[in-house]
Parts: structure tokens; C-alpha cells; sequence
């Protein structure tokens, strides 16, 4: 049977190939990048270091409001620094992140060689109390809390992912 009736309604050949706008659009293959990240490791350590620089700032607050006595905290700017560039995916950030992630983890160790070495008999620890004299024990376990602080970045930033999307862009 001809197609008459495109004739008899007033439509032209070239209508036959147009796709029905009511029918769903035809599948057509999807090109896949050759990466596809997990996460954005630069977005999500930027909103880490964000999040411990609002700490900070309450910090500072806290201390102003509760015990009268304003310190300024420089961390807190580094902390925003760092989280402003490394949202752009900024290879520099991420270089100077990893950097001082990696210096605090070894100031941590340094502090616990230290208390090997030397005993405990003059440390104070002070988390919400102060602890004169603690034993080993405690001063490993506030070691380890505290240095997952500076990991979790370190972590994210050495990742192969982080590599892939902190790649330099060759400049003329």
C-alpha cells in the first residue's frame, strides 16, 4: 500500500524521517569518558577543610563568648585558602595540602617518639579536662584521634582519582 495519506494530509517527504515528538527519543550510544571518577576528590576535601575552618571560627567564638579571651587562629584562614583552591582543582593547593597534611602527621609521630623516649611525666593532655602526667595509653589514643584530622585530606589527595583530576593543563 502507498503512503497516500501523507499526500491527502498535506505532508511533504521530507516529514517521513522526522521522529514523532510524542514517541520517546531513540537510543543512541553514549560515549563514555575514559575516566569516570568515584567522587570529586578535590570538591570533597575542599568541604572537609571548610568544615574544620567553621570549627575553627566557632572556636575562636566560643572561646570570645564562653571564657573571655579572643585568640586569633592563622589555621583557620589556611583552612579556607586551601579549600577555595582545591574546589578549582588548583595543583598547587593540592600540593601545599598534601604538605602540611603530611608535616602534622610527622609532628604526631615526632610527639609520640618523644613520649617513648622521655616518659609522660611532664605531658598534659587536655581534651575537655586536663590530664597531668597520663600514661602512654592515653597520649596513643589522643595521638591516633587526632591524627585522622590531617589523613583524611593526605588520603584523598594522593588518591589515583585526585591525580587523574589535578592533571596541569599545558599553558603557551
Amino acid at each position: 500500500m502507498r503512503c497516500d495519506w501523507f499526500i491527502a494530509y498535506g505532508f511533504q517527504r521530507k516529514h517521513m524521517n522526522k521522529q514523532n515528538p510524542y514517541d520517546p527519543p531513540k537510543a543512541e550510544p553514549a560515549i563514555t569518558p575514559p575516566f569516570k571518577p568515584r567522587f570529586d576528590a578535590g570538591l570533597l576535601t575542599a568541604r572537609y577543610l571548610q568544615t574544620l575552618g567553621v570549627i575553627s571560627v566557632g572556636n575562636m567564638i566560643a572561646g570570645l563568648v564562653f571564657f573571655d579571651s579572643f585568640f586569633f587562629d592563622i589555621t583557620a584562614v589556611v583552612l579556607f585558602w586551601g579549600a577555595h583552591y582545591l574546589a578549582r582543582h588548583s595543583q598547587t593547593a593540592r600540593k601545599w595540602t598534601i604538605g602540611i597534611c603530611l608535616f602534622n602527621l610527622l609532628a604526631i609521630c615526632l610527639m609520640l617518639v618523644f613520649a617513648l623516649l622521655f616518659g609522660t611525666s611532664n605531658m598534659t593532655i587536655n581534651i575537655g579536662e586536663t590530664i597531668h602526667n597520663p600514661p602512654i595509653w592515653q597520649v596513643f589514643l589522643v595521638a591516633a584521634g587526632i591524627s585522622v584530622l590531617p589523613a583524611i585530606p593526605a588520603w584523598l589527595l594522593l588518591s589515583p582519582e585526585a591525580k587523574r583530576e589535578f592533571v596541569v593543563q599545558n599553558r603557551r
